[in-house]
């Protein structure tokens, strides 16, 4: 039985251990009866109504979880398209937004839909179209207008072990959830040897074994639990199994923790291992980016290649990068640049550069946060723009944010 809860802005919590599944923000008795009928037809486990708007919207969502399903009232906005805009900036992906307003124009209407709006509907709100529109977002049927994506996988390779696949992991995710404001995981698939729990001090959590060993098991809530907290947008999933002991990965239950994370994060960094094969070639098919991280070696220009030609064989329409890390470490030793290009048969895309005592440190101590300055830090910014496509203080559309899961 669905739970129905009918708060005032000034009675709702500021925060709460876990969202709703259908949230709404109506200004007026008639509107909010028609959405209050529409909530009570869906299967929820808890629906939220107050009294409010997009602006009231705005700030809630600044301090609480997203819900799954969001109606918003436009009638009070004076600029409607930018507040959307604005909204965007604090769902997570995976949101639905359907709108209300008074103003029946087509030009607002289209305008809404492509920046990702699910629907919109002109007041007075008929509670059947409302229910059946927000049911068929719920189950993630198509609507015939573009709605909200999920966030990206970005799937961090070594091509080599050592070469610094997980501090460029951990420090870029530290990165774009700081500077670029964007909600993000760092998933460690290496559950015997990963270290990103070290990297970020944190204690690892073993049950995440379990739900990548039994897709039977799987539940949103139980896989949000697995993971520890880094900062306010910042969260890791990371084992610790004992060497030799064996562990088995259904890819139905990594795909569907993957589909969770995305549902919750604007971005999931897989910090991935090269064996055993069959996890990696899983999880490159369902990567949106995929980062190779190399040194200036013969024989990780070799590996580089190779992995570049199983990407293209496995996920073609993924995009790749090439990340040359610690360059000038071992100055005599590197091959070219120029010839490192040729022999992958592309150009690397960014050079981080050694900046040994500084990264050891923050590594070691788990403070990643000491990264924030530094020839390491100024490489991994423009890295996070390439990921991301926006400078820190640049903001986006919803069609940007939830399409694109930014």
């Amino acid at each position: 039985m669905n739970r129905l809860l009918l708060a005032d802005p000034a009675s709702a919590p500021a925060e709460e251990s876990m969202p709703a599944n259908a949230l709404a923000f109506v200004s007026d008795a008639e509107t909010r009866a028609a959405v209050e009928t529409a909530f009570s037809r869906l299967e929820l486990e808890s629906a939220r109504i107050e009294n409010g708007d997009v602006r009231t919207a705005i700030e809630r969502l600044g301090v609480e979880r997203s819900p799954r399903l969001l109606v918003v009232d436009l009638e009070a906005s004076q600029m409607p398209l930018s507040d959307i805009d604005e909204l965007a900036e604090v769902c997570e992906p995976g949101v639905s937004v359907v709108a209300i307003g008074r103003r029946d124009e087509v030009a607002l209407f289209r305008s809404l839909l492509e920046r990702g709006v699910a629907d919109y509907f002109v007041k007075p709100v008929p509670p059947e179209l409302l229910a059946h529109s927000l049911r068929r977002a719920m189950e993630g049927m198509p609507t015939g207008r573009r709605t909200a994506r999920l966030g990206r996988v970005v799937a961090v390779l070594g091509v080599r072990g050592g070469v610094g696949a997980t501090t460029i992991a951990c420090g870029l995710a530290h990165m774009v959830a700081s500077r670029h404001r964007r909600r993000v995981a760092v998933l460690d698939l290496d559950l015997h040897f990963g270290t990103v729990a070290l990297s970020y001090d944190l204690d690892p959590v073993n049950g995440l074994r379990d739900v990548l060993e039994r897709p039977e098991g799987l539940d949103p809530l139980l896989v949000e639990r697995l993971g520890n907290s880094v900062s306010e947008n910042l969260s890791a999933f990371a084992a610790e199994l004992p060497p030799g002991e064996r562990w088995n990965p259904e890819p139905a239950a990594v795909e569907g923790v993957l589909d969770m994370l995305r549902h919750r994060f604007h971005y999931v960094f897989v910090d991935l291992p090269r064996h055993p094969q069959d996890l990696l070639i899983f999880a490159l098919e369902r990567a949106d980016v995929v980062l190779f991280v190399v040194d200036l070696s013969l024989a990780s220009m070799r590996d580089t290649l190779r992995l570049s030609q199983l990407l293209t064989r496995v996920n073609p329409a993924a995009r790749s990068l090439v990340l040359a890390n610690r360059v000038g470490w071992l100055k005599g030793a590197e091959i070219d640049r120029s010839e490192f290009e040729r022999g992958i048969g592309r150009s690397i895309d960014h050079l981080v550069p050694f900046d040994g005592v500084r990264v050891v440190s923050a590594v070691n101590t788990g403070q990643l946060d000491h990264l924030a300055r530094g020839r390491f830090a100024a490489a991994l910014e423009l890295v996070s723009h390439s990921l991301t496509g926006r400078q820190p203080s640049e903001r986006r559309g919803l069609l940007g944010l939830l399409r694109r899961g930014r």
